[in-house]
């Protein structure tokens, strides 16, 4: 064999040597995070919380907060409102369920909801007071996309 094809198959085996460390690192790297990124099998389900308009009687049109805690035991709905605001902030949850949040008696501005348990808790998502086209756009966009953008 000529040397300089000696010298060719040579470079072209470390070559390949080389690519398969690298994928076999890369795969093994890949693996780990996958291993610690996955919570563990008896972590419950985090809460959901979902925003919606609510039309019933004049007295009660605002929002409605569905929540469904998951079987998470003492979890809380935390409110963030302006200070002129008259609600339970921190208010004891278990189960499924809707609340209200009229309009008629909460003043105008953002508020700020999330179900908070021990173990997990529901992205934050914001409703709008007054009413108003404008101000039901905003909740319907925070909460579909689930308060991602602090809006």
């Amino acid at each position: 064999m000529h040397p300089s094809t000696r010298q060719h198959n040579s470079a072209r085996r470390v070559g390949r040597t080389r690519q398969v460390a690298i994928m076999a690192a890369s795969v093994g790297f890949v693996g780990a995070v996958a291993i610690v990124g996955t919570p563990p099998a008896h972590a419950a389900a985090p809460p959901t919380l979902r925003v919606g308009l609510y039309n019933g009687p004049d007295d009660w049109t605002g929002w409605q907060s569905s929540v469904d805690t998951k079987n998470n035991r003492d979890c809380r709905m935390r409110v963030a409102a302006p200070p002129a605001a008259k609600l339970n902030r921190n208010a004891p949850i278990s189960g499924k369920g809707n609340y209200a949040w009229p309009q008629n008696f909460i003043p105008a501005g953002q508020y700020r909801l999330q179900v908070v348990c021990p173990t997990a808790s529901s992205p934050a998502i914001s409703f709008y007071s007054p009413r108003s086209p404008f101000n039901d756009a905003r909740t319907m966009f925070s909460n579909y996309t689930r308060g991602v953008f602090g809006i």
